[in-house]
C-alpha cells in the first residue's frame, strides 16, 4: 500500500468515526426507542493533511415515524355483565390504552351481535368514539421533587392533557398528569422514578370508554337470550391498513361480554268463595286467611225471603319466567248477574299474602267502567297513568274483589 492509499484509508476511518460519534451524541441512547416526531440530526466532518480545519457536511434530519399501539384493558370492564328486561338500559366502561410511541386518534366501532334472531338488536352508543390518546417515549430519567415527577420526552402533544384528569400508564402503573407538561417534559403526580428511570420507557394515555344503550326485545316464546358485545379500536388513516405515518395501523378488539335479556312468563288462576254462606268447592287455595276454590262454589240469588249471596273472587298472577313482568294489568268483565262492590277491590302487590293496597279504586290502582274492572297489579301500578306494576321473577301478585249475586 503506497502513502496516498494509506492517507485515504486514514481519512475514511476518521470520517466514519466522526459521523458515528455525532449520531450517538444527538440521539442519546443508541438503542432507546424514540417518540414519534422526534428529529434525529447528524453531520459529518472531514479532516485532511492539507487543511488546518475540518470540512463539515450538510446537516441531515430524520423524523421518527409513529409506530401505532392500542390495547384494551379488558380487566377494567365494569360491570363484567348485566341482566335486564326487554328494552332495559345498560352501561359499561372499559379502559383503552395507547401503547405506541406517539399521540394517535382511535376510531371505535361496535361489534354487538345477538345469539338468536328471537332477540331484537337493541340500540347502542360508544362515548367517546374517536378519542385522542397521548403517547410518548421517555428521553431520560424522571426526577421527583417530593410532589411530582418530571419526565423528559420529545414532541409531546399537550393539547388534550387535562391536569388532574388525564391518566397515563408507565410500565403498568397509573399516574395523573400534573401541571407543567410541555413538548419536552411530562409532569405526573407522585413518584414515578422507579418506572421511568431511563430513556426508552413507553408512556401511554388511558381513556375510559363508555358503552351504553337499551337492550332489544325478546320475541315470544323466548324468555332468555344474550347480546354479545365487543368493541374494536383502530387508528387506520387514509390508505387502508396504514396510520398517518405510513406504518401498519394498530387495532385491538375487546374480549366479548354479554348483556342477558330476560322476560317474565305469567300464569293467571281465578278462585272464588261464598262470603255469605260457606260452601266447599273443588281445588282449594288458602290465601290471606280465607279458603277459595277454583270450582264448585254455589250461591243464592235474591228470591222471595232469601237474600242474595256475596261472592269474593281471588285472581292470582304468578311469574314463572326468568325476568320481571312489567306493566301488569288485570281485566275482568263483570257479569250482568253480579253487582260489583268497587270499594272491595284489594291488591297484594308482592304476593306475600297481605293485601297492602286496600280499596284499590280509591287509591289509584284500579278502575271500573261497567262491565270492565281493570286492576293495575303488581308493585307500582298506577291507574291514573294506566300503568301496570311489575312482578319479579318467581314472584306473584293477587287481587280480590266482591260482587253480590243479582
Amino acid at each position: 500500500m503506497n502513502s496516498r492509499q494509506q492517507n485515504r484509508r486514514g481519512l475514511f476511518i476518521a470520517t466514519l468515526i466522526t459521523a458515528l460519534a455525532l449520531i450517538a451524541l444527538t440521539t442519546g441512547s443508541a438503542f432507546a426507542a424514540l417518540s414519534a416526531g422526534t428529529t434525529i440530526s447528524n453531520q459529518a466532518s472531514v479532516t485532511y493533511a492539507e487543511s488546518a480545519t475540518a470540512v463539515a457536511s450538510n446537516i441531515v434530519d430524520v423524523t421518527v415515524n409513529l409506530v401505532s399501539g392500542l390495547a384494551w384493558l379488558d380487566g377494567t370492564l365494569s360491570p363484567a355483565t348485566d341482566t335486564v328486561g326487554n328494552g332495559g338500559a345498560v352501561s359499561y366502561t372499559v379502559d383503552l390504552q395507547n401503547t405506541g410511541n406517539g399521540t394517535t386518534t382511535a376510531t371505535i366501532t361496535d361489534g354487538t351481535t345477538q345469539v338468536l334472531a328471537s332477540l331484537g338488536a337493541g340500540s347502542w352508543n360508544i362515548a367517546p368514539n374517536a378519542p385522542v390518546l397521548v403517547g410518548a417515549i421517555s428521553s431520560g430519567a424522571g426526577v421527583y421533587d417530593g410532589t411530582v415527577t418530571t419526565i423528559p420526552v420529545s414532541n409531546l402533544a399537550t393539547g388534550s392533557l387535562v391536569v388532574g384528569t388525564t391518566r397515563v400508564l408507565i410500565n403498568g402503573n397509573e399516574y395523573l398528569v400534573a401541571a407543567g407538561s410541555t413538548a419536552t417534559q411530562l409532569v405526573v403526580t407522585g413518584d414515578a422514578t422507579a418506572v421511568a428511570g431511563a430513556a426508552g420507557v413507553q408512556i401511554g394515555e388511558v381513556v375510559s370508554i363508555t358503552f351504553s344503550g337499551t337492550a332489544g326485545t325478546l320475541i315470544a316464546p323466548d324468555l332468555d337470550e344474550n347480546h354479545v358485545h365487543a368493541m374494536t379500536a383502530t387508528d387506520e388513516f387514509g390508505v387502508s391498513g396504514f396510520n398517518a405515518d405510513g406504518n401498519a395501523f394498530s387495532t385491538d378488539t375487546t374480549t366479548a361480554w354479554n348483556t342477558r335479556v330476560v322476560a317474565g312468563a305469567l300464569t293467571v288462576t281465578k278462585y272464588s268463595r261464598n262470603v255469605s254462606n260457606a260452601v266447599v268447592g273443588g281445588i282449594p287455595l288458602v290465601y290471606g286467611g280465607n279458603t277459595y276454590y277454583q270450582s264448585g262454589v254455589t250461591g243464592n240469588s235474591a228470591f222471595g225471603a232469601v237474600p242474595a249471596d256475596t261472592l269474593e273472587y281471588l285472581v292470582v298472577i304468578e311469574n314463572a319466567g326468568p325476568g320481571s313482568a312489567t306493566d301488569v294489568q288485570m281485566s275482568d268483565s263483570i257479569s250482568t248477574f253480579l253487582a260489583l262492590d268497587t270499594a272491595s277491590v284489594d291488591i297484594d302487590t308482592n304476593g306475600d299474602g297481605t293485601f297492602d293496597v286496600v280499596d284499590a279504586a280509591a287509591n289509584d290502582a284500579a278502575a271500573y267502567s261497567a262491565p270492565t274492572l281493570t286492576v293495575y297489579a303488581g308493585v307500582g301500578g298506577v291507574a291514573s297513568t294506566t300503568t301496570g306494576g311489575s312482578v319479579a321473577a318467581a314472584a306473584s301478585t293477587a287481587i280480590r274483589y266482591q260482587a253480590a249475586i243479582q
